[in-house]
């Protein structure tokens, strides 16, 4: 297993979808790439303008800094760790990252939706697992 994408929300389980990776790539030598999607449809309408914009670049300098920190909790298992920021469609982002590196896996979070939320929202994991070119290891949230 060469290439390993985690998508990670940044949540308080992102440390679980670390702890997986971790195991997998050090038994394998795989490359891990974290990958975090940002929706670029924020809105900041209502807000002045310099203050909704200065809200949203902090949200993106903490982001990143977190994606950071991550990758360099992996690198400190001397694990060859990357990270992905990308903005998009949450699903098709990391579809698109997971076929331009021929990912051989994917690690990803559940949350604890009920069947209706879910049937109503969607989910992220359930589009990954459907359309996904590699296989999925999905992770469940606490």
């Amino acid at each position: 297993m060469k290439n390993i994408i985690i998508a990670v929300d940044l949540s308080d389980n992102s440390g679980l979808l670390i702890n997986q990776a971790v195991s997998l790539a050090k038994d394998r030598s795989s490359s891990v790439y974290l990958i975090h999607v940002q929706n670029p449809n924020e809105d900041s309408s209502g807000r002045e303008t310099t203050e909704g914009v200065n809200e949203i670049n902090e949200e993106y300098t903490n982001e990143v800094s977190l994606l950071n920190s991550l990758t360099q909790t992996l690198r400190d298992h001397d694990i060859d760790a990357h990270a992905i920021f990308v903005e998009g469609v949450i699903v098709e982002a990391i579809l698109d990252e997971a076929n331009k590196m021929a990912a051989d896996m994917i690690i990803a979070g559940t949350h604890n939706h009920n069947v209706i939320e879910s049937l109503l929202l969607g989910s992220v994991s359930h589009g990954i697992v459907k359309h996904a070119p590699c296989p999925v290891l999905l992770v469940p949230g606490k």
